[in-house]
């Protein structure tokens, strides 16, 4: 049960963080056009590994100030929540609830011993080091999952990781949805 309570979590969390990100963008007119909820956690997700990876310049991701920024930016969601964001994010937490069992029963890849999980680990306990991928190459071509990814373990478990890979199979399904909708 606390699986999927955590996976709730997750998914709303990029929901409205997307749609923070959608809200900034449309202020200072970058975009002009409607955005669907699967767009949103897209967004979500690259607003926060782009707010990481910055962050990663100059601390590391599990500090003190890390917590305080995402708590600042959690509070910023909430003060601009309205009760249609309520309603699709309502939606998408009854449609994430059926891949949080998907997300159980998902193990870490064969890779990830060779280089997601000890470039997380660099990314969480250092700030950036200049020339790593020229220590080890396959550092080199990360993406912005894993300065997502590295801030979802809890107590070196990667439970929360599952859900985030889950939830690039709920936005493939979300956009089926919209799409015959």
């Amino acid at each position: 049960m606390n699986w999927i309570i955590l996976n709730i979590l997750l998914i709303s969390f990029l929901f409205f963080f997307g749609n923070l990100v959608i809200k900034i963008l449309h202020k200072i007119r970058l975009i002009k056009f409607k955005t669907n909820s699967f767009e949103k956690i897209i967004l979500g997700i690259f607003g926060l590994g782009f707010i990481n990876l910055l962050f990663n310049f100059f601390y590391k991701l599990n500090s003190i100030y890390y917590f305080i920024l995402i708590t600042f930016f959690f509070i910023i969601i909430i003060r601009y929540l309205n009760k249609k964001d309520l309603k699709k994010c309502f939606f998408l937490i009854i449609f994430s609830i059926f891949f949080t069992f998907l997300s159980n029963q998902m193990i870490p890849g064969y890779d990830a011993g060779l280089y997601h999980i000890p470039y997380q680990k660099i990314i969480r306990e250092e700030k950036i080091i200049f020339g790593l991928s020229n220590l080890h190459d396959r550092y080199g071509l990360t993406t912005i999952n894993s300065y997502v990814a590295a801030i979802l373990w809890v107590n070196k478990k990667f439970n929360l990781v599952a859900f985030f890979q889950t939830i690039y199979y709920q936005i493939f399904f979300f956009f089926f949805f919209y799409f015959f909708n």
